[in-house]
């Protein structure tokens, strides 16, 4: 059954130790101070519910009944080398994950923007879903040469399985 986004948003803020060598700043919940921007939310096979956003190499909070969330680390704890060009000032915030579960793996398009027109769009898969579990595969598509930009992705599968990565 569908939740509210308001009962979503009631929950308690937590705070205990985030992954070893996070930094501080970055403890907390899901729902604390800093904020949530480009969130995606998605219900492991275990039934725990992992709350992806933009922010330090894709943060991550877990919680067990969507309401009480704990900082876990990130999707990619150690960066993405080749999105690190494709960066703005820090080079490890990638944008605005987009996750679906799909044949028994996670899917996972990010994007990475240094300004103007210089963006591009990235896969990472995961069977887990879970912090520090993803293998990037690499840029799927840049903007370079164009007079839009490649930011925000979101997989659409239609119902003839065709999947279309809009952005």
């Amino acid at each position: 059954t569908p939740v509210p986004s308001t009962t979503l948003l009631e929950g308690r803020i937590c705070k205990r130790a985030a992954i070893p060598n996070m930094p501080p700043i970055h403890n907390g919940s899901a729902l604390g101070y800093m904020g949530t921007h480009d969130p995606t939310l998605l219900k492991t096979q275990d039934g725990q519910y992992i709350h992806y956003r933009t922010q330090y190499n894709v943060s991550a909070s877990i919680s067990i009944d969507r309401q009480t969330f704990y900082k876990n680390g990130s999707a990619f704890p150690g960066g993405i080398p080749w999105a690190r060009n494709w960066t703005y000032e820090t080079p490890d915030d990638i944008w605005a994950p987009d996750i679906h579960y799909h044949n028994g793996k996670y899917y996972m398009y990010y994007s990475a923007w240094r300004g103007e027109t210089i963006a591009a769009i990235g896969l990472a898969i995961s069977e887990s879903g879970r912090p520090g579990e993803w293998v990037d595969q690499g840029m799927v598509f840049n903007s370079l040469n164009t007079t839009f930009n490649a930011i925000d992705p979101d997989l659409l599968i239609d119902t003839d399985g065709r999947w279309y990565l809009v952005f």
